[in-house]
């Protein structure tokens, strides 16, 4: 699961660091070329996607976290 966890980071950053922004939403699609609109649209998407991939592995992790320090006591 890190593993998984350190490469949707990975692609984030990456998204991030191509776009010029910290969101997929503040990606000004008409900025692009037409020609690479659809593209664009599928970064977003996949930019999107791993975001809300890695906030459901970080609520799984704490919740984990919570079930084993709740056993501990």
């Amino acid at each position: 699961m890190q593993a998984h966890v350190s490469e949707l980071i990975d692609r984030i950053e990456a998204y991030r660091e191509e776009y010029a922004t910290d969101s997929p939403a503040e990606v000004d699609v008409l900025a692009f070329d037409a020609a690479r609109v659809d593209e664009v649209y599928a970064d977003l998407g996949d930019w999107a996607t791993a975001i809300e991939e890695r906030q459901l592995h970080e609520r799984v992790r704490r919740k984990a976290a919570r079930s084993t320090a709740s056993s501990h006591t």
